[in-house]
């Protein structure tokens, strides 16, 4: 039995030292074939089963938030050929890195006025890194010190004394509200066991929020709101000017038991909720949005890219060392294909090989 722990254990010492060594090659890109964009509505959970049976809804675009795209080099394990596919990398406010994204989905909200600004989002994993960055610094504000968070999270209930879910009138477990001081003692706890919170925003584990980020803003900055390696959907939006009254917008309306995208979203993107990508640039399809007067609000969708070619006539990029990297960066099995973190065995992220379990 010793000897085959310590066969394992050199196998996964050699397997480091050859992922050490087996630093993909990236190329900067010289063409991107960008497939259609598609704005949505259908929100997977739109009834939050509180007593007010509440349902908010949402729009959500394509791509994650991106700070870079390459042209990774590969080799097809079956043909044996030489192939190409985008590599993305993503800014690391971690370590110190600012800046706003380059590509991808993203909300930009820019007020006329100082105020107060309310942006109601659904956030497909509250584990994943929720940003609000400044325009003008790339700085991303600090949650519950520059921004408050409240609102649900997926299958957290309200319980009585007994730890039971209790029941709506139509016999549905009640969805519990978070305050900020709530969600911030959610991290506090966490800090007990774990040292990777770096990624947590909004809640403690791998679940779906809906609810409010609500920060104080200047007059002329812009905001940009987005998630890493996630997406994230736009539903509302309510801005109160300094001595002035509130106003607000929905992103998607409900109407008559159909849902649909409110009149400035459904204008430019769209029949079919889809952006053809005849009317792509690289920063994809920009929805612009003047309905609050002392507001401007942008989103910017790009879907991932179908195909890329390198451009080998620029320095190739054999190292991630000059990169940032992301935890939740693409991951690949030893044939080249894409997988999820539910694949078993030996897979490449970050280009470094690793065994899932």
């Amino acid at each position: 039995m010793k000897k085959i722990f310590t066969l394992i254990s050199m196998a996964l010492v050699a397997m480091s030292v050859n992922a050490q060594e087996e630093q993909p090659t990236l190329y900067p890109y010289s063409d991107i074939t960008w497939g259609d964009i598609k704005w949505r509505t259908d929100n997977p959970k739109t009834d939050i089963n509180d007593e007010a049976a509440t349902k908010w809804y949402f729009v959500k675009g394509d791509g994650n938030a991106y700070k870079e795209i390459f042209a990774e080099e590969y080799t097809d394990q079956n043909s044996g050929d030489v192939l190409y596919r985008p590599y993305y990398t993503y800014i690391d406010y971690d370590k110190n890195e600012n800046g706003i994204p380059a590509y991808g989905l993203y909300f930009k909200f820019t007020p006329k006025k100082a105020g107060v600004l309310k942006v109601r989002i659904w956030a497909n994993k509250d584990r994943r890194r929720t940003v609000i960055a400044k325009g003008s610094t790339g700085k991303a504000l600090v949650p519950h010190t520059d921004y408050q968070i409240e609102g649900y999270l997926n299958q957290e209930y309200i319980k009585d004394d007994a730890g039971e879910n209790v029941k709506n009138s139509r016999g549905e477990a009640m969805a519990r509200y978070f305050t900020n001081d709530e969600i911030k003692a959610l991290h506090e706890e966490e800090k007990v066991t774990r040292t990777d919170l770096s990624d947590f925003v909004i809640g403690k584990g791998n679940k779906a929020f809906w609810g409010w980020l609500i920060l104080n803003v200047e007059a002329g900055e812009s905001y940009y709101l987005f998630q890493l390696s996630s997406q994230l959907g736009f539903g509302a939006v309510e801005f109160t000017p300094t001595g002035g009254e509130t106003a607000s917008y929905l992103a998607a309306l409900d109407m008559g038991g159909t849902v649909v995208m409110n009149e400035e979203f459904s204008s430019i993107v769209g029949d079919g909720n889809v952006v053809k990508a005849d009317y792509l640039t690289d920063k994809g399809s920009v929805v612009k949005i003047s309905k609050i007067a002392d507001l401007d609000i942008e989103a910017v969708s790009s879907s991932t890219p179908t195909a890329i070619v390198p451009n080998k006539e620029g320095t190739s990029i054999a190292t991630l060392n000059t990169i940032a990297t992301y935890a939740d960066a693409p991951i690949y099995n030893l044939a080249g294909q894409k997988v999820d973190k539910s694949f078993k065995g030996v897979v490449i992220q970050n280009g470094k090989k690793m065994i899932q379990k």
